[in-house]
């Protein structure tokens, strides 16, 4: 019986320990799985918003080039008109 008992116990004890190494080792995953996806989250976020305004800047500068382009070739124009 007493040993049984302390088997028993023994037994219990592996098991107590290996689930909470367990547990300790899916927390530690599922912690560094979370800073993953937040970091990924905060990566794409990030990269669409400098995007966004790499498109926006690259908006605003072929704009102001195409008008001054324009400008140039109108006063080119209307020079050779004039002339």
């Amino acid at each position: 019986m007493a040993d049984r008992l302390v088997g028993h116990w023994a037994d219990q004890r592996v098991d107590h320990s290996g689930g909470l190494m367990a547990d300790r080792l899916v927390g530690h995953w599922a912690d560094q799985r979370v800073d993953h996806l937040e970091g990924l989250m905060a990566d794409r976020l990030v990269g669409h918003w400098a995007d966004l305004m790499a498109d926006r800047l690259m908006g605003h500068w072929a704009d102001h080039w195409a008008d001054r382009t324009a400008d140039l070739m109108v006063g080119h124009w209307m020079g050779l008109r004039t002339a």
